[in-house]
This record gives structure tokens, C-alpha cells and sequence, in this order.
């Protein structure tokens, strides 16, 4: 075989590695950043449930509502409540926004909130990271499986 030949397969292999290699880089890269996307715009669901909780919060205290009358109907009184009223607005919010708005809890008074087994990982890691005051810890589990 000519030189030429062997010196234009080499660099020919070369060039092919290296774009193989740039292309592997990009791909996990590409990868990485959409997951990160995707915790943002969850970040930001959360940021505005916190939003309509508190300024619910604010109305209440302001006194807008009438207590005496809310006070002798449930399903009115918890219309007035600030995170009920927030955890609603998410509900209705959330196909819209491509997400899944779910309330787990580990004893839950309402079934809905039974966790599945990936929310109950989130809520004992959360529970470990608690200190007790301060801000809520974040726990962000990538479901590599495609289940949630």
C-alpha cells in the first residue's frame, strides 16, 4: 500500500474518532441540559404555587373573606384556605404546563395522596435533609426508567 493511502486512512480514522468523541460529548451534554430544563420549569410550578399561597395568606389576613359565614360550610372554609386553595390552582395548572402535580404524603388522609414508590423514596431522602426550620429541602430524583 502507498504511503498516500496509509497517510489518508489515518487521518481518515482520526477525523472519525474524533467526531465520534464530539458527537458522544454533545449527545450527554444535550442530555444533561434538558433534565436541568426540566427541573427549572418544575422549580418555577412550585415558585408560583408558593405565590398564590401567600398572597391567598394575605387576603385572609386582610379579612376579605366572612368567617361567620365559612366558618358552618367545610367545602366554603376550604376554599378560604391559603395552601388548599394553592394546591388547586397547581391541579388545574399542571397539564397545561406538561407536568404532574401530585401531594403525596407518607400517612395521607386522602388516598389521591398515597405515594407510589419513586415519591416515597423523595419523601424519606426529603425527610433525612429536614432540619426543621428554614427552607423546604430539594430532592430531585431522575427517573432514568421513563415511569414518572
Amino acid at each position: 500500500m502507498k504511503l498516500q493511502i496509509k497517510i489518508l486512512v489515518y487521518v481518515a480514522c482520526t477525523i472519525m474518532l474524533g467526531m465520534v468523541i464530539l458527537f458522544t460529548v454533545s449527545f450527554f451534554q444535550m442530555k444533561k441540559s434538558l433534565f436541568n430544563a426540566e427541573v427549572t420549569r418544575a422549580r418555577s410550578f412550585i415558585a408560583a404555587a408558593e405565590g398564590v399561597r401567600e398572597y391567598m395568606s394575605t387576603v385572609s389576613e386582610a379579612g376579605v373573606y366572612d368567617n361567620e359565614t365559612i366558618k358552618n360550610d367545610v367545602s366554603k372554609f376550604l376554599l378560604t384556605v391559603p395552601i388548599v386553595g394553592s394546591m388547586k390552582v397547581m391541579e388545574l395548572k399542571a397539564k397545561d404546563a406538561g407536568l404532574t402535580f401530585k401531594v403525596p404524603k407518607i400517612s395521607p388522609r386522602n388516598p389521591a395522596n398515597e405515594p407510589d414508590k419513586i415519591d416515597l423514596i423523595a419523601l424519606k431522602e426529603m425527610e433525612k435533609m429536614d432540619s426543621g426550620s428554614g427552607d423546604t429541602p430539594e430532592y430531585v430524583y431522575h427517573d432514568t426508567e421513563g415511569k414518572q
